[in-house]
Parts: C-alpha cells; sequence; structure tokens
C-alpha cells in the first residue's frame, strides 16, 4: 500500500493479469466486487455530500487525490448528467480494463449514495469489443457503445437532484478541508511539452500553419529536438499536427 504505481504501470499490470487469468472482463469483474469504502477520503467526501450532483462535482474535484492519471468532468443540462472519464498525459489506446473498472465504480458509487438501482440512459466506450458482453448489459442495464469518441456515462438528468442517503453537512465541510489540504500537498505536476504543444495547435490549425516546424517556432526549439522530446515522453504519435514542413 505503501508503493504509488504509476498510470502506465497499473494499466499493463491489469492486462498481464488479465492474460494470466484469461479474464477479459478482469477490470469490470474487480470493479463489481471491491468495497467502496477502500478508495478512502474522496469516497467519504461523496457519500457525505447533500445531492448526487454536489456528490459528483467533489468526485471531479477530488479524484486526482486517488489517481493523478485520471480525470471525471461533469455536464449537466435539462435533459441529461453526462460524467466523462479521462486520462491525464496517458496514452487512452493502451487501457480495457482500468476504464472498465472505473466506469462500473462510478455507477456503484451513484446506486450506493443514493440508495437506487439508478441505470444510465447509454455509455460509451473509447475502445472496441468483438460483441457486447452479457455481463455488462446486465448490469448497466442500457445500451453500451464500444468505438464511441469518449468514455461516458450518460444519466437523466432527473438523477442530479436525488439526495445522498449518508448527507451531513458537518461531516461534509470536515472531510472537505482535509480533502483541500490533501490536494495543497500533492506534488506539483510536470509539465509536458504534448500539453505545450496542445496549446499552441489551436492558435495554428485554424490558418492551416499546424505543421511541425511552425509548432516548434512558437515553442523556441528546433524541429528536431521537438521530435526527440515528444518520443521521449512516449506522446508522438498522438499529437495532432503534420511532420511535414
Amino acid at each position: 500500500d505503501a508503493i504509488r504505481l504509476e498510470v502506465p504501470k497499473q494499466i499493463k499490470i491489469l492486462e498481464l493479469v488479465s492474460e494470466e487469468l484469461q479474464d477479459g472482463l478482469l477490470g469490470f469483474h474487480l470493479a463489481r466486487s471491491f468495497d467502496l469504502r477502500e478508495i478512502g477520503l474522496i469516497y467519504y467526501v461523496i457519500a457525505s455530500s447533500e445531492r448526487l450532483a454536489e456528490a459528483l462535482l467533489n468526485a471531479k474535484r477530488y479524484c486526482s487525490i486517488v489517481n493523478e492519471g485520471f480525470r471525471i468532468l461533469m455536464r449537466q443540462d435539462d435533459r441529461k448528467l453526462s460524467i466523462t472519464l479521462d486520462y491525464v498525459n496517458i496514452e487512452r489506446q493502451s487501457d480495457r480494463h482500468q476504464i472498465e473498472f472505473w466506469l462500473v465504480t462510478m455507477v456503484r458509487i451513484c446506486r450506493k449514495v443514493t440508495d437506487t438501482r439508478l441505470a444510465p440512459r447509454h455509455l460509451r466506450i473509447r475502445h472496441r469489443r468483438n460483441e457486447m458482453p452479457a455481463e455488462f448489459k446486465n448490469f448497466f442495464g442500457c445500451d453500451v457503445e464500444f468505438g464511441a469518441d469518449r468514455d461516458e456515462i450518460v444519466l437523466p438528468a432527473s438523477v442530479a437532484s436525488l439526495p445522498i442517503v449518508g448527507r451531513d453537512n458537518y461531516l461534509n465541510d470536515l472531510l472537505r478541508q482535509y480533502a483541500e489540504a490533501a490536494l495543497a500537498n500533492r506534488p506539483k505536476e510536470r509539465a509536458t511539452l504534448r500539453s505545450a504543444v496542445e496549446g499552441v495547435l489551436p492558435q495554428l490549425l485554424p490558418h492551416a500553419k499546424g505543421s511541425t516546424s511552425n509548432v516548434a517556432k512558437q515553442l523556441g526549439v528546433s524541429t528536431r529536438t521537438l521530435s526527440r522530446k515528444l518520443q521521449e515522453e512516449g506522446r508522438c504519435r498522438h499529437v495532432g499536427f503534420s511532420t511535414h514542413a
């Protein structure tokens, strides 16, 4: 428990275990069986919130305490409440099991803290599967779209106002103080070259200037240095600009 594994290593370990156990749904199965309280502080912040929307906002804010390579995004309108799961500087294509673990976990948390059999309207998953596992349909109670453009749980808008069964304003205020302290004490993330490139590209692409040479010029490095450092970060093939000058 004292050792923190980087997210790419977590992903690799799950893949190796899946192969050894011949369990193609390892992440799904792990998420179904563990005690949600093992998540720790962030779970108790969620479970003491007033309503589900507030609980999910707390999850969004504090999720990096549990896993710094993972983030939760939430969008709400008059028709739906969407929970999008995303990786931070991690190659999404390398993973199946961990993202399925978190999708199941998020649905389990929503059901547990509201004491309902809440069912998503729709579930989107970025990786592909040859066929829909029956266990997915039975657990989620909705259609699952594989090969989608995001990892997303879509819920009816009405669930946002569901009360949390263990809500406790005083406890929640106290726990959020601890969570804020935990956030403040986290090591500062080292900025990556990829993030710098992603910041520059939106300014260049509308003018058809998203080439390697133009990006390098904006960042004050040579084209060769830009390519080399991106390769060192393992991100080169995921940056969306042309390699031609």
